[in-house]
């Protein structure tokens, strides 16, 4: 399923099943939606049941219809792939909601964990080539600056060879930053 419909998913089984709310306080409390408007209507569902905890179905949706969140809670309660699944339904039992919900709680931490440690390794790749990059440059200007054109037969490298390896380097870099 899309993102918007694996983070969806949990919060519809919130708004059918309020009593969730309070056999899932703790992965409640640390639930963190990507989707803005649905962490809004998250927000939104959570602190209306703290507020009244003996709230049902309707009544939280009276109350969601009133609010910023109206039209996330619109697209949701129409949305036809989410209405296919059993544990969504009102008319399921508590314990199976309570199952689904826990399902999908545990596919969306595998999935944003998964992307986010895909962002971190790409992020620190690129970093670090960034890094190496700057020293290489760094060197180079130093080099440039001091003027000696050394004899690459000493173990030296000189000024043009140096300059060769670091624009192959940059454009490395640079190739790996547009994929």
């Amino acid at each position: 399923p899309s993102a918007w419909r694996r983070e969806a998913t949990l919060v519809l089984a919130l708004l059918n099943h309020p009593g969730l709310a309070e056999r899932q306080e703790g992965a409640l409390l640390s639930l963190a939606l990507e989707n803005a408007d649905l962490q809004g209507l998250l927000g939104e569902v959570l602190a209306l049941i703290s507020a009244d905890p003996g709230l049902d179905r309707q009544g939280l949706k009276r109350h969601l219809q009133a609010s910023k969140a109206a039209e996330t809670l619109e697209r949701i309660l129409k949305d036809e792939a989410l209405n296919t699944q059993k544990f969504l339904r009102p008319e399921a039992e508590i314990e199976e909601a309570e199952r689904g919900w826990t399902d999908a709680l545990r596919h969306h931490l595998a999935a944003t964990r998964a992307r986010r440690e895909l962002a971190d390794s790409a992020s620190q790749a690129f970093t670090l080539g960034d890094d190496i990059w700057k020293a290489a440059a760094a060197a180079r200007n130093e080099l440039m600056g001091s003027g000696e054109e050394r004899d690459a037969g000493d173990g030296d490298v000189s000024s043009r060879l140096l300059n060769e390896g670091l624009e192959s380097l940059r454009a490395s870099v640079a190739s790996r930053k547009r994929r």
